[in-house]
């Protein structure tokens, strides 16, 4: 008596709803990887602000306003013109911080990351604003 063995395996029909399948996950997770790299290059951008807001602070505590805190016065760092990493400029005016990116990842240069001064109780607060964060780039 011989015993038949009979080969299991995917047919043709399976094979292309499994391949189906994976392509619809990834057409799926695509989109949210890509938008979470550009908001990954974009935290460099905000990030590099920093120095920037603690010498306005500094410089509002001595002059009692924001006119004069300017890029290169007052212990502020002085405007970024040179791109460098993400950030392709910074200036500081009147308190008023600018930040132009380096189009990459998706982001533009007009992606811009704005930062305004306002004393709120004694208490300085910044009011974010500029394309970036319309295009939810920062959150």
């Amino acid at each position: 008596m011989m015993v038949k063995i009979r080969l299991k395996g995917f047919v043709l029909k399976e094979l292309f709803i499994t391949l189906l399948v994976i392509l619809g996950l990834f057409a799926m997770a695509f989109p949210a990887y890509r938008d979470y790299m550009r908001r990954d290059y974009y935290k460099e951008i905000v990030d590099a602000t920093e120095p920037f807001k603690i010498a306005v602070d500094k410089c509002f505590k001595k002059l009692k306003t924001f006119t004069g805190c300017n890029a290169g016065r007052y212990a502020i760092p002085a405007a970024i013109t040179k791109s460098h990493g993400a950030l392709a400029s910074m200036t500081v005016t009147n308190g008023i911080i600018i930040a132009t990116p380096v189009p990459r990842k998706g982001v533009l240069e007009t992606d811009t990351y704005v930062l305004t001064p306002k004393i709120v109780n004694d208490e300085l607060t910044w009011i974010p604003s500029g394309e970036g964060l319309l295009h939810g780039y920062t959150g």
